[in-house]
């Protein structure tokens, strides 16, 4: 399916640079772009990182508190299995599945709710890239900018340590 889709990429880009130079006669400048690199190595995604990690550091830590203290409740369990009546065995046993539940919600919450600011931040970095690569085209006289799957990029033509360089200037 891939095969298909970058077969099928090449024939419309042919089309349209034989479509492009026949009707200018004139030269056509193209480049090439790397997403994935670019959100990769853009200093807005690591400071969009750092900021995620402080955002949800009290939702890890009260999760971490939950481990702690389950460790500590099935630890005594264990210690005083024998000592304690049946009772205290019972509830102690309600205790640590109570706490489990809470945590796997906890994680679960956690988890669904990092993946929606990440894509918030994913989605925003995107745009600035954007904004980028379309002010460079624009001011450097660029007719097609092209990105993923493309199968060979000369050097000359890929723009992503431009792209990368004017993103540490923002």
């Amino acid at each position: 399916m891939s095969k298909m889709i970058r077969l099928s990429t090449a024939i419309v880009v042919g089309f349209l640079l034989a479509g492009v130079a026949s009707a200018s006669h004139a030269d056509v400048k193209i480049g090439f772009v790397d997403p994935v690199a670019l959100i990769q190595n853009a200093p807005q995604s690591e400071a969009a990182l750092k900021q995620l990690e402080q955002e949800f550091r009290p939702r890890n830590d009260d999760i971490l508190e939950l481990q702690d203290r389950i460790g500590t409740l099935e630890l005594d369990l264990e210690k005083n299995a024998l000592i304690w009546s049946e009772v205290e065995i019972q509830n102690t046993k309600r205790e640590i599945d109570a706490l489990k539940r809470r945590m796997k919600r906890t994680q679960e919450e956690a988890q669904e709710d990092y993946n929606l600011r990440r894509n918030e931040e994913l989605a925003r970095i995107q745009g600035l890239i954007r904004e980028v690569v379309v002010t460079i085209a624009k001011d450097e006289g660029y007719d097609l900018i092209l990105e993923t799957g493309v199968v060979y990029v000369s050097p000359k033509i890929n723009l992503t340590e431009r792209i990368l360089e004017e993103l540490e200037n923002l």
